[in-house]
């Protein structure tokens, strides 16, 4: 049977270029929108979620900025100490110091004896005693005596003499003991003339410069106080040639100091030590007698 245009099934699908005809009825349809699922790669959450590759649009490089101003110099602020600290001092160079003292012997055996003697021959004021003490950094202190004999005058007083330690010492008054002593025994020595009928005709003498010493003999004494004077005339001369070497040795020592201490200065680029020269050394014991050599009245032991 051939259909007609009245008789004709009608389609229920849509035109193919989605335009209806005008003289056809549209009937409503439902149409299902499509999900869209991104998934990062590596992600297996869903297996059957389709992976959307996006295109990124890369973005501007951004334009570099300027670069900025140098900084201006700081200005430099002084430093102020408020600490109560005093700065330190340049070290002194190390040189000898001499101090000086004039003492009467007061305490001293052998100053006392010196004292009466003087006294006894008119001497009209104390022996004086200058002590002079040196001091340095590094090496020890020590004393150097010599006494003063002295005479009153009506404008003053006169010097007569004076009479040093050989050695030096470590105390004052070891070094006014010796410089007394060796006074003492000059002094004996110079007048024997006027000691002669006192007392002090015992005393040991000697004359200046030398070491032999002798002491008068006393007639009628016994063997025992006549071996008892030699065997102090004996000592007394062996300490003075042992006073003589031991200022020899002191005097060897301070040389030697001081080419040490000048090789350790060169050495270590060090300031050189004080000259030899000006280093105070030891007063030596006069090399020719000051007074008249023992005469007839000296007695050879």
């Amino acid at each position: 049977m051939a259909r007609t245009r009245l008789t004709a099934r009608k389609s229920t699908r849509p035109p193919r270029h989605g335009i209806a005809p005008s003289y056809a009825p549209m009937e409503p349809w439902d149409e299902e929108e499509e999900e869209e699922i991104f998934q990062h790669p590596g992600d297996d959450s869903d297996g059957d979620a389709v992976t959307v590759e996006q295109e990124t649009t890369p973005s501007p490089a951004p334009s570099p900025a300027p670069a900025p101003a140098p900084a201006p110099a700081p200005t430099p602020v002084p430093v102020v100490d408020l600490t109560d600290d005093e700065p330190e001092a340049d070290p002194e160079p190390e040189t000898w110091i001499k101090w000086v003292k004039e003492d009467y012997g007061q305490g001293v055996h052998m100053a006392d004896i010196l004292r009466w003697t003087c006294h006894r021959l008119g001497y009209g004021m104390r022996p004086l005693y200058k002590c002079s003490r040196f001091t340095h950094p590094r090496y020890p202190t020590f004393w150097e005596v010599k006494v003063v004999l002295r005479e009153e005058h009506e404008g003053g007083w006169e010097v007569k003499a004076f009479h040093h330690d050989v050695t030096i010492r470590r105390t004052m008054e070891s070094g006014i003991a010796e410089a007394a002593r060796r006074a003492l025994e000059v002094v004996s020595h110079k007048e024997r003339p006027r000691l002669q009928h006192t007392y002090h005709r015992f005393l040991p003498y000697r004359a200046s410069g030398e070491a032999r010493t002798f002491i008068a003999t006393n007639d009628g004494v016994d063997m025992a106080t006549d071996f008892l004077r030699k065997y102090t005339s004996a000592a007394l001369t062996a300490l003075n040639e042992a006073n003589n070497h031991i200022q020899e040795l002191q005097q060897e020592v301070q040389e030697l100091r001081w080419e040490r201490d000048a090789n350790m200065a060169a050495a270590t680029g060090a300031p050189p030590p004080q000259e030899f020269a000006v280093h105070p050394a030891s007063s030596p014991s006069p090399k020719r007698p000051r007074y008249d050599s023992p005469g007839t009245a000296a007695e050879d032991l």
